[in-house]
């Protein structure tokens, strides 16, 4: 009798090992259940670009900003970037995309916290499986300005407040970032609602006209209303000159500074990319 029992305990524990032992399959890509994508030929004025409550719509916009959408630099720098390797018809030829999630996805898609990294996820996978893209990162050392929190410290705060997300957008005005960040030019000012400091990077950055990239941070990971004097802003006019005074004055009284630093900036290659294949 014992020596069943003890040949009956080898066998559990071997089984266990060997369940133990294993390997769990790999966890299946974010990527929409349903997608049509169709060349837009009727033109007009009319465009559209976004998370929807239940999916991704894009109407009469280029795969190029899709592309951007997917990937954004991973430095802390501008929200959107110029892809290198983009074949002519991506600037020129514009598509319809109307893209839906999973329902076993759609709880989690409906947290703000989540949709953005969900959206970024099912975009890279629509952009493989649809034109085939390929991409790659480079980076290379660079002179770059870090947006950083300013004199006096985290304990004075920034002089901007953290937004709420069920405030209603400004009257007749979309939402043109896919994170929900807004841009409203006011006269000689730039209104920022719910936006990342990302994005205000990215819009120091390209008025910097061809100077230093500007990275945030700051380390703030929220999103934030916040207004921005941008009429009088001069930039550098190439990688070795400074930022105007303006634009140091600009960023100052959100409670903010810029620093300059040796850094990386990121470049996004294409290494392949074709036309959206058919539905």
């Amino acid at each position: 009798m014992i020596g069943k029992l003890c040949i009956a305990a080898t066998l559990c524990a071997g089984m266990a090992t060997a369940q133990s032992n294993q390997v769990a399959p790999p966890a299946k890509p974010l990527a929409f259940e349903v997608v049509s994508i169709r060349q837009n030929i009727a033109g007009g004025n009319v465009e559209k670009f976004g998370a929807t409550p239940d999916g991704f719509r894009m109407v009469n916009m280029t795969l190029g900003r899709v592309i951007l959408t997917a990937y954004v630099p991973q430095t802390g720098a501008a929200f959107y970037w110029e892809a290198v390797g983009s074949p002519d018809w991506m600037g020129r030829d514009r598509y319809d995309i109307e893209a839906k999630v999973a329902q076993d996805d759609l709880a989690e898609w409906q947290k703000p916290a989540s949709q953005e990294k969900m959206l970024r996820a099912m975009l890279q996978s629509l952009l493989a499986e649809r034109c085939k893209l390929v991409v790659h990162r480079a980076l290379k050392d660079s002179k770059v300005y870090y947006l950083e929190i300013g004199k006096g410290g985290p304990k004075f705060g920034p002089k901007f407040k953290e937004a709420k997300e069920d405030e209603p957008d400004p009257a007749g005005q979309p939402k043109q970032f896919p994170s929900g960040g807004l841009v409203v030019p006011e006269g000689e000012e730039l209104h920022f609602y719910r936006a990342p400091l990302t994005l205000l990077a990215t819009f120091l950055t390209n008025r910097n006209m061809g100077g230093p990239e500007i990275q945030d941070r700051t380390g703030l990971t929220g999103r934030y209303d916040m207004v921005v004097e941008w009429g009088a802003w001069t930039g550098a006019a190439d990688n070795t000159a400074d930022l105007g005074p303006s634009m140091f004055s600009a960023v100052a009284p959100l409670g903010l500074k810029l620093e300059l630093a040796k850094g990386q900036t990121e470049t996004l290659i294409l290494d392949h990319v074709e036309r959206p294949s058919g539905n």
